[in-house]
């Protein structure tokens, strides 16, 4: 499958980035020609490969890790696989009988669990209808942790937030993005003083817990706290934020009456 940006949601999209107030970060399994592909024209940041590659939108991308993966497959095996700079995907969601993709499945499982126990860089993470090997380590949750490391050393965000949306239909695995992050840390005046150490977050949220909004998509069993039916409810949650946005943002923005008498230097009861 390949990833295509629904173009009814670009206008909603571009509305939240251009906000200087907003972060927005995609975090995704697909690779960095696709995210690039999809969402290159918009000021975000983006986590290709579940977070092996990060990148602002108009910068270089950096990589978290060092890790690669050489891997063969027979070729019942190699036409439904996704191969990645760092990880490599077996989907059978498309399979033309169930009961062969599932043989195949628990087949390559058990040559996996050999490798995996033999690899300690690699782990293999089983979805509902796909299996994937990636370097240990590497999940959604650390990614968006990444990122925010970041955000503190340009210094980005110095302050509390009001609220994070987190929204996504990930695997077992990444569903850590869904868990409170720990981002809570000394303010600008006392850490002045304080060395940055690469593993501590060192940024002013105080974030509270009702203040992060988790929301899975699809899934029955889920970390989230609430839960969206599918794309369309996704896509229509956007635009409503975006519309709230833009109003918000037209209601701070002085009218043309007001304007001219400001400019004239005329009071109004």
């Amino acid at each position: 499958t390949t990833l295509k940006l629904n173009s009814g949601l670009k206008g909603a999209l571009k509305t939240l980035c251009d906000n200087e107030h907003t972060t927005v970060i995609v975090v995704s399994g697909y690779g960095k020609d696709v995210l690039h592909e999809n969402f290159g024209e918009f000021k975000m940041w983006l986590a290709a490969e579940n977070g092996m590659f990060l990148r602002l939108n108009g910068e270089e991308w950096f990589t978290t890790s060092s890790g690669q993966l050489e891997i063969g497959f027979r070729d019942s095996v190699k036409v439904n696989c996704e191969p990645r700079e760092t990880s490599i995907v077996w989907n059978y969601e498309y399979a033309a009988e169930d009961h062969f993709g599932t043989n195949q499945a628990n087949d390559m499982l058990q040559h996996l669990g050999a490798y995996s126990l033999s690899n300690q860089s690699a782990e293999v993470v089983q979805g509902s209808r796909s299996i994937e090997v990636r370097p240990v380590g590497v999940t959604k949750g650390n990614a968006i942790d990444k990122i925010m490391q970041e955000l503190g050393h340009r210094k980005i965000i110095t302050t509390s937030i009001d609220y994070v949306l987190c929204i996504g239909h990930f695997l077992a695995k990444d569903e850590d993005v869904y868990t409170l992050p720990q981002f809570d840390v000394e303010p600008e005046s006392e850490r002045k003083a304080k060395v940055w150490q690469a593993d501590i977050m060192n940024i002013k949220f105080n974030l509270k817990r009702d203040k992060y909004f988790s929301c899975t998509v699809g899934r029955e069993c889920s970390l989230a706290r609430y839960k969206l039916e599918g794309a369309s409810e996704v896509a229509s949650l956007l635009h409503n934020l975006a519309s709230a946005d833009r109003g918000e943002r037209d209601d701070s923005r002085p009218t043309k009456r007001q304007k001219e008498d400001h400019d004239s230097g005329a009071m109004s009861e």
